[in-house]
Order: structure tokens, then sequence, then C-alpha cells
């Protein structure tokens, strides 16, 4: 079956303390071979698994820079 591929970006992201710290660039690689070709990965610093509740500021931060990014790839 072939993929059509999917544009939409997406930041798939946790906190580096996290159990899903080590699979997230796997995660990724999954999604890239299934069309998605516009994953990038993070972890963001000093939190666990549940980083709104650890880190709020850093996860604003990140919704705020990439949603701006929205208009300008378009």
């Amino acid at each position: 079956m072939q993929r059509v591929p999917n544009e939409v970006p997406l930041y798939l992201a946790t906190g580096d303390g996290s159990p899903f710290a080590k699979v997230i660039p796997k995660m990724a690689e999954a999604l890239r071979i299934n069309g998605c070709t516009r994953v990038e990965t993070g972890l963001i610093n000093t939190s666990g698994h549940y980083v709104v509740e650890g880190q709020p500021n850093a996860v604003a931060d990140l919704i705020e820079r990439y949603a701006s990014l929205r208009g300008e790839s378009q």
C-alpha cells in the first residue's frame, strides 16, 4: 500500500527524565517511514514524563516557537 506523504509539522518531545526519552528517535523514524515528512524531536530538560506539569514554560515556549513557523513554510 502506497502512503501519501503527510507534510503536517510534528514536534515529538518528552522530558529528559521520562522513560520514553530513549525511544523518541525510534518513534520519529517510524513516523517518517510511514509518510510523515516533517517530524522533529527534542527533549525538555529537567523534566520527567509529565512535561506540562514539570516545565510548563518550556512547553509554552515550544508551542509558541513551532506554531509561529506554521505560516512561514506555506
